[in-house]
């Protein structure tokens, strides 16, 4: 997207939009948190998930996830810090350092106290890796080791529902194919929503939403 994220001392974020060659970076967009600098600590590092969508800030108290135009996402800065500590979830109380794997499908996170290495799994769209219109429209998500169907296309009064109702369904891709293909750099859903095809390094794997069962080749390498 042709952006550079610059952090300030105040713990702020300034987007700038490299538009040509002859030194044009106007201010593009700042991003903050609602919340002071004493309750973040000083921004420790910055780092753009590989294809660019998601931008990682780290603090010396927590992190926080923007899109790549300042939707913000997730932060640590609401958790219990009491009971986060009681479970010691370091990775919940400050950042020293992180960074991507599989293409951005995990963070891997350093804790201020540096003695532990967490990683952090995404749910992504999958529209960035593959746009199809049924990518679109119907919100196929993919993790680390599975995709994620939205199924309340089907139902007709989404109000008649329990609001436990659990429209989200979680398919776990075959382990057979992951040992060798991980990670997956590209899924499509039917425009009907019966199938699902994953791809990672090499081949495909393909799902039936129907029969609830994964078809790979015989040979997976």
């Amino acid at each position: 997207f042709s952006l550079i994220a610059v952090g300030c001392v105040n713990g702020d974020i300034d987007v700038y939009t490299v538009k040509d060659y002859v030194g044009n970076i106007p201010l593009s967009h700042k991003l903050s948190l609602p919340i002071s600098s004493g309750s973040t600590g000083a921004l420790t590092v910055l780092n753009y998930s590989p294809d660019g969508y998601c931008l990682f800030a780290g603090y010396e108290k927590g992190w926080a996830i923007w899109s790549m135009y300042g939707k913000p996402g997730a932060n640590s800065f609401g958790m219990d810090r009491q009971y986060s500590g009681a479970t010691s979830e370091g990775w919940l109380h400050g950042i020293r350092d992180c960074f991507w794997i599989g293409g951005g499908c995990e963070l891997a996170l350093l804790d201020t106290a540096g003695e532990s290495i967490w990683t952090l799994e995404m749910a992504r769209s999958a529209v960035p890796g593959c746009y199809s219109p049924a990518n679109v429209a119907r919100g196929l998500l993919v993790s680390s080791s599975s995709v994620i169907t939205y199924s309340g296309h089907e139902v007709a009064d989404l109000t008649a529902l329990p609001s436990d109702t659990n429209l989200w369904q979680s398919v776990q891709i075959p382990s057979i194919y992951l040992v060798s293909q991980w990670p997956i750099k590209s899924a499509v859903i039917s425009a009907d929503g019966k199938y699902i095809a994953v791809a990672g390094r090499r081949g495909l794997a393909h799902y039936s939403v129907m029969s609830g069962r994964w078809k790979t080749f015989d040979d997976p390498a």
